[in-house]
Order: structure tokens, then C-alpha cells, then sequence
């Protein structure tokens, strides 16, 4: 076979499987639940397959990779062939395409979004009902996908990354897009209309939401369709699910000048400025808002107007990107252009402490932080930060792109002791290839210790080690475009099922009579 599109990858796989460990190898080649060839005898089988694909698979095909997708725009159809030994049977989309030892070829009609699946199965083991083909999915990519690739160096901690690249470019149709830690995109959804989707996230198991920046929040199912719109005016930069099921998201509130107007002029601004303030709202799922905060209730013009920001930002004085639950009785949230983030309580709504920016009474005194630039009486403690997040050891984690401090972009994790007044830096994670961050990104810390980044405008997002090595880099490959943030899925949360299904149901049907001969 040959053509541009064409990859003949040649697998050897040895299955030793014994009574005692058939389960625990069972699982290995099936980590998602999505399991097909018979294993289940304590028989030693050695099975030989030889696989091609026109297109070519991305990403080349290894017994223990279970999504791929192909370029199928060029052709109306995918080529399966595959070269298997005496004890074997290839299924392609449920139906057995050869017998043992024989070549197996299967022509299989596909559109954009469609899926093949096909497996391998022991005959000698097969039993009724007992091997139903799921093992390995292969989906057609859309014209304009983003060109993704990824690098791969170790053990991934996430099992998926949700990203997307819509900021920075003109590139549409946008996607918001859930990978696999290949890099393979499993579940997308294209953005209508041009817009750019932002703040890509997955709730709970079931449930994805993103904003174009239009004043709402959609949620959706993964097949698509449309659970819920939250708000009408709210800001883009966040929406997160508290314990008790309400959201908190963000409004920008402009002050009516005149008469309503700040006097910026101690600090090189307009004496009669029309400034926007920030909103915190907690909201039902019918968006009735049963919780507010607004920051000029609680925040001085001050801590706006000393910081170097200000005045070139002009009226927009606070720049709240992020909103975090503290439990069901308070929340963490972070201003970017007060180069700080504050911890409030809801009840009185007072501010418990603030941890950079202009000092103030609750403030905290920054310790063990040995950037250059953070330290000093003329360091910044933060720069431009975005996405505090709060950690079940209630240590705190943000992104500090240091975008006024003169130095790279670094995710940074906190231990804050409110009775001494100190925020002890306990991570400071660099990413070399990351130099300097203008805005907008993402750190996330793992359980496990990794870090999931999007290093602010940088075209590509990463899964780092506790050292700082990447250990996954997922480029989009759009030139300068780039993804708002990048989130990692924990293994467990979300099935590989759920997503598949969910494009199965977004796609055209697979047409009847889908084999054919070569």
C-alpha cells in the first residue's frame, strides 16, 4: 500500500496469561473499560499483527493506545488491513473481516466525526456474548482541525487535557477540544459563528461548559446538546461549581461617570474616570444570584492606582480573572491588574487576607521565595497572575506570569498560616521554553504531583513533573494561537465511553452496509 497517507506499522505483542494474573492484564490493555479479545484462559497465546490504515493513523498504532483519528477529508473512505496469525480474528465495526491467518481488509465510508472501531479476537476463546469489538476507535477529523501534536516523556498523571486554541489568531472554526494524553483528540466540538471559546471546562462527569465571551456560560452534554445557559451579562474569565451545587462567575460593573466618578489623579490617572469595578455572583442553576460581593465595597482606588498597571490599562482597574469555593462559607479570588489575590468570607464579606499587590492591613508577608524579581522592597510578589486555585491540603496554587516583574511565567504553590500573617512559597514551577507571559493561562497542580500549565500565550500546554520536566506537551500547532487555559481530567472522572458515544451521537450515522471489499 502506498500514498501519502499511508502507515504500515508492524506490532509484536506477547500475551503470556496465566490464571492468576488474566484479570490484571486484561486491565492493562484496557484501562478505559473498553476490553474485546477473549482473555479470560490461563493458555499462553503469542499473536503476531501487522496493521495498516490509508489514512495513516495519528497516532501510530500500539496494542495499548485505544483512540486514533485519520485526515479522511481527502477520501470518502478509510482502507483497514491487517495481517494477523492462526489464532486470531480481526473485527472491524463488530463484523469478523477474516479468518485466522488470513488477511484482514475492511473499506469503511466515513465522514467528518464518524468512527470505525476494530479489535482482535482469540478464537479458541471466544464464547457467545463474551467479546463484543470496542478495543480500538478510530475517528475522522473535521476540515481546519488544529493540527495538534504531542511529545511524550513519561507517565502521564491526567488521563485527559481539555483546551481551546481560539485566542491570539484568526483560525476559525475554533474547537473546544478533549484529548487523551497522546495528544489524540477523543471528544470536539466546533464553535459556531466565529467566536472564540474560552474558559474550556469539564463538571462533574458529565457536563461541559464554555463561554465566547457573549455575557453567558452554556453547559452541554457530550453528545451536544444544551443542558443549560447561565447569566446574561457575566464576565468571560470564570465560572466554577461550588459544594452546593450554585456557581460562582464574575461581572464587570462600570461606574456611571458622571456622576459616578473616581478621581485617578494621584496616581497619573483622570480625576473624573469612569472606572469598572469587579462582581463576584454566586448563582442557582435558573441564574438567580443568592450571593454577591463587589469589589469597590471593599477594595481602595489605591491599591488599583500604585500598581504599574495603571494608568496604561485605563479604567480597568481591578481585572478579577479567577473565582475560587473555599468550601460552602468563603472563596479565593485573583485581580490581575491588583497583581494580588484575596480570601474573603462570604458571610461579612471581609476580606481575610491579601497576598501581593499594595500592602494593606491583611496583608501576607511572602516567605522562601527566591525569585529576584518577587523579593526586595521593590519586588513584585505576583505579576499578572490568573487561576488561584485552592488544594485539598488547603496549600494554594496560581499561575504568576510576571508580566510587569521582568521574568518568565512560574506556576507557584503557597502555604498560608493566617495567625502568623505568611504565605510560604513550597513550589516555583518553571518551564524553560517559557519566557516571558503576557497574559492569560493556567496552573494546576495533580495529586499526584504533576502540573498541568498553559504557560499564558504560549501555543501549547504542558504536563510537568515536580522538577519542572515536561512530561507531556500538547502543541496546537495554529501559529501564535493559543488556549485561555488548559485543564487536566483526573483518571476516573470521565470514561473513554462517555466521550466516544457522546460524538457518536454529534455525528451523521455510519451508513449501513459500512464493509466492503478492498
Amino acid at each position: 500500500m502506498s500514498g501519502l497517507w499511508n502507515i504500515a506499522v508492524a506490532i509484536a505483542c506477547l500475551l503470556c496469561l496465566a490464571a492468576c494474573n488474566s484479570r490484571s492484564n486484561s486491565s492493562q490493555s484496557t484501562a478505559s473499560g473498553e476490553a474485546a479479545a477473549a482473555v479470560t484462559s490461563d493458555a499462553q497465546v503469542q499473536a503476531s499483527v501487522q496493521v495498516t490504515v490509508q489514512p495513516g493513523l495519528t497516532p501510530n498504532f500500539q496494542p495499548s493506545i485505544h483512540d486514533y483519528v485519520v485526515d479522511c477529508n481527502p477520501s470518502p473512505s478509510v482502507y483497514f488491513s491487517a495481517q494477523i496469525g492462526n489464532e486470531t480474528e480481526v473485527l472491524v465495526n463488530g463484523v469478523p473481516v477474516a479468518t485466522p491467518g488470513h488477511t484482514a481488509q475492511a473499506t469503511v465510508p466515513l465522514v467528518a466525526g464518524q468512527r470505525f472501531t476494530f479489535d482482535f479476537r482469540q478464537v479458541r476463546f471466544a464464547s457467545a456474548g463474551s467479546n463484543a469489538p470496542s478495543g480500538y476507535s478510530v475517528r475522522c477529523l473535521p476540515t481546519g482541525f488544529p493540527p495538534i501534536s504531542a511529545s511524550l516523556a513519561a507517565v502521564s498523571q491526567a488521563q485527559w487535557y481539555v483546551f481551546s486554541p481560539s485566542l491570539g489568531g484568526t483560525q476559525a472554526p475554533y474547537y473546544v477540544i478533549v484529548a487523551d494524553t497522546n495528544g489524540t483528540p477523543v471528544w470536539w466540538m466546533a464553535q459556531t459563528g466565529g467566536e472564540s471559546p474560552i474558559d474550556a471546562k469539564i463538571i462533574g462527569n458529565n457536563t461541559i461548559a464554555w463561554t465566547t465571551g457573549d455575557g453567558s456560560f452554556t453547559l452541554r452534554s457530550f453528545d451536544g446538546r444544551v443542558q443549560n445557559v447561565l447569566g446574561t451579562d457575566l464576565d468571560l474569565h470564570e465560572l466554577q461549581l461550588t459544594p452546593a451545587g450554585t456557581y460562582l462567575v464574575i461581572r464587570d460593573v462600570p461606574r456611571a461617570c458622571p456622576p459616578d466618578c473616581a478621581d485617578m489623579s494621584p496616581w497619573g490617572g483622570s480625576a473624573q474616570a469612569a472606572v469598572v469595578d469587579a462582581e463576584i455572583l454566586e448563582m442557582d442553576s435558573h441564574s438567580n444570584v443568592v450571593w454577591s460581593w463587589r469589589t469597590r465595597d471593599h477594595i481602595t482606588l489605591s491599591e488599583s492606582g500604585t500598581q504599574p498597571w495603571f494608568p496604561s490599562v485605563g479604567n480597568d482597574i481591578i481585572h478579577m480573572n479567577a473565582v475560587e469555593p473555599d468550601g460552602e462559607g468563603a472563596l479565593l479570588f485573583s485581580a490581575r491588574h491588583l497583581d494580588a489575590i484575596y480570601h474573603i468570607t462570604k458571610s461579612t464579606g471581609a476580606i481575610d487576607w491579601k497576598l501581593g499587590g499594595l500592602v494593606r492591613a491583611e496583608s501576607l508577608t511572602a516567605i522562601g521565595d527566591t525569585r529576584p524579581t518577587a523579593i526586595g522592597a521593590t519586588g513584585q510578589v505576583l505579576s499578572g497572575q490568573h487561576d488561584v486555585r485552592l488544594l485539598a491540603d488547603r496549600t494554594v496554587t496560581l499561575h504568576d506570569n510576571g508580566t510587569n516583574a521582568n521574568r518568565p511565567p512560574f506556576a507557584m504553590r503557597y502555604v498560608v498560616d493566617e495567625s502568623a500573617r505568611t504565605a510560604e512559597v513550597v513550589e516555583a514551577i518553571q518551564d524553560p521554553r517559557a519566557t516571558f507571559s503576557l497574559c492569560c493561562g493556567s496552573a494546576r497542580r495533580l495529586p499526584g504531583g504533576n502540573w498541568v500549565v498553559q504557560w499564558g500565550d504560549y501555543p501549547y500546554m504542558t504536563e510537568l513533573d515536580p522538577s519542572g520536566n515536561p512530561v507531556v506537551t500538547i502543541s496546537y500547532n495554529l501559529g501564535s494561537i493559543f488556549s485561555y487555559r488548559a485543564a487536566p481530567i483526573l483518571p476516573g472522572v470521565v470514561a473513554a465511553d462517555q466521550l466516544r458515544q457522546g460524538m457518536d451521537a454529534m455525528a451523521s450515522p455510519v451508513p449501513n452496509g459500512v464493509l466492503s471489499a478492498p
